[in-house]
């Protein structure tokens, strides 16, 4: 109650400061706020306000400059083609300081100005249709799946426990703002006076041209951070989860389009967390929803972004870049660094490092080695697909990519097997969609998991993926062609060398073997594969 009063006497005086202040600016010069007319036609507002003698002074910078400021710890921002430092007016900005760190490092022209009319609606807390199938009754699994439900008050109690005015104004600003963007508003002639103070540069993807502004906005460019807003959060662990696993879905705000996800697509999220400018990668599935689209995050207690992305509440926005293709991170030599996440503190970077991690600008690769380029719908005959714990995410990518095409062709004809690895059964996530798409498949997608540590009456695999494990999974599912004749017959080795040899020649079918997990794993699956015969230079890929 004390803080609800506090929030109250604050805005009580910053109204009467804003609206004070705001008057005697109009008095003075004679300027309203902008009129619905001036709004529409979309007019270079900001330039109006910059004095033409220091407008051609402004040096100009490239997106790339900005975001190694950005990892730098500098606090911009950009509208209509202008760069701005807004660091003097964090700390006095009327709606909060927050609002504005969120916003740092992206095009504000649309959200200073509130253009409405290019906002996407918002449906906050609905869950895609994914996840609202029945169990299949058939699910050897159903009787370990105990998915809890996410708690959005318990959450918002857990935020004001931190007990910052800061906050008081999230937890306040996400339930009065329901399925709308929080504390958005026009901005008055004075506030763009203000901001025009702060300019700094000019963005040199723009020009002096306001159709080219326009179109540059519109245009989607993944090496530029977008806002995306959450509009929904759900918990895709077991409640016994030692950590839990989250699904986060966030929408486009104005009228650029989602753009298209394909398989070995990630994105970059970044976030200032505790005077660090934090990046990470992440897989993004596309949403049944329209223009919307989820990662899937396990929580660790000492983990900075997971857990800052675990407590954002529903309505609030994330800065996001990409889709980036993953060849660029497995091939040796287009892989400008390692594909750990990187943690962009101004204390632990030296400028080459932050020029190199935060402001690196990827060719877009025409690659995408995940899918089969040898064929029309880049889709794989047989895909085997090997993934432990939040690696499944490329592969359910895969396998959505692979159903949608036999939504369009149900003749098409592919086998896909997925071995689903994880310490103990708490551990899965996740069930009733994995159990879903398997149905979806009409007989097309089996999944197999394995534990290290099995509950008791187990029937899956048990143990670590080794030489043994990857036989029989490999030959129990699929047979190559010209070996429909041959049989064991007590002799695995043998039977195994024949296996490969046969799957080394079926030129009738694309095959390929992909892995995604922890590198240690994955290291030890390629050295099995290996001492197997695997033809791993020609049909796997490991991601680690």
């Amino acid at each position: 109650m004390m803080w609800r009063i506090a929030y109250l006497i604050w805005i009580g005086f910053t109204l009467i400061a804003f609206i004070g202040g705001e008057y005697w600016y109009n008095f003075r010069n004679g300027n309203y706020f902008y009129r619905k007319s001036d709004l529409e036609t979309k007019q270079k507002r900001i330039h109006e306000k910059i004095p033409a003698d220091v407008y051609e002074r402004l040096p100009v910078v490239t997106w790339d400059d900005v975001n190694t400021r950005i990892a730098s710890g500098a606090q911009l921002v950009v509208a209509e083609g202008l760069l701005f430092d807004i660091r003097k007016w964090i700390r006095i900005h009327p709606g909060g300081a927050k609002i504005l760190h969120r916003v740092i490092g992206t095009d504000i022209t649309n959200d200073f100005f509130l253009d409405t009319s290019d906002q996407s609606k918002f449906t906050f807390d609905q869950k895609d249709s994914e996840n609202r199938h029945s169990m299949i009754q058939y699910n050897t699994l159903k009787k370990y799946d105990d998915t809890s439900s996410f708690d959005d008050s318990k959450q918002k109690k857990a935020v004001l426990k931190r007990r910052s005015i800061a906050n008081v104004f999230d937890v306040i600003n996400s339930s009065s703002f329901k399925n709308s963007r929080v504390a958005t508003h026009h901005h008055s002639t004075f506030a763009t006076t203000k901001l025009a103070s702060m300019v700094i540069a000019k963005v040199n993807e723009y020009s002096d041209n306001l159709h080219k502004i326009q179109q540059v906005e519109s245009e989607h460019n993944p090496h530029v951070f977008k806002r995306y807003i959450l509009v929904n959060k759900e918990i895709v662990s077991r409640s016994d989860a030692r950590r839990p696993v989250i699904k986060l879905t966030f929408q486009v705000i104005n009228y650029e389009q989602l753009p298209e996800f394909l398989p070995g697509d990630y994105i970059e999220i970044l976030c200032h967390i505790k005077g660090q400018v934090l990046l990470r990668s992440y897989t993004p599935l596309q949403s049944d929803k329209e223009k919307c689209f989820s990662i899937i995050i396990r929580v660790y207690e000492e983990g900075l972004m997971s857990r800052h992305l675990m407590k954002q509440l529903v309505g609030f926005e994330i800065k996001v870049r990409g889709p980036f293709d993953i060849s660029n991170q497995i091939s040796p030599v287009l892989s400008p660094s390692s594909p750990n996440s990187s943690n962009l503190s101004p204390s632990n970077l030296n400028p080459s490092h932050l020029s190199r991690y935060l402001s690196r600008y990827y060719e877009p690769s025409p690659r995408h080695i995940l899918l089969n380029s040898l064929s029309n719908d880049k889709c794989w005959d047989v895909l085997f697909m090997i993934a432990g714990g939040t690696g499944i995410t490329p592969m359910l990518q895969l396998i959505k990519y692979h159903l949608n095409y036999l939504n369009q062709s149900p003749d098409r004809n592919f086998k896909l097997f997925l071995l689903f690895a994880n310490e103990t059964i708490s551990d899965i996530f996740y069930f009733k969609y994995l159990e879903h798409l398997v149905a979806a498949s009409n007989g097309k997608l089996k999944i197999t998991y394995i534990l290290t540590r099995p509950p008791p009456n187990w029937e899956e695999l048990s143990g670590h993926i080794n030489e043994d494990i990857l036989c029989k999974w490999l030959s129990n599912n699929y047979i190559p062609d010209g070996l429909d004749q041959i049989t064991e017959n007590g002799n695995s080795t043998y039977y195994m060398k024949r296996y490969m040899q046969a799957l080394i020649q079926d030129f009738k079918h694309t095959i390929k073997l992909i892995t995604c997990g922890p590198p240690l794993m994955i290291d030890s699956i390629e050295e099995s594969l290996n001492n197997i015969g695997f033809p791993i230079n020609d049909k796997a890929i490991f991601i680690r």
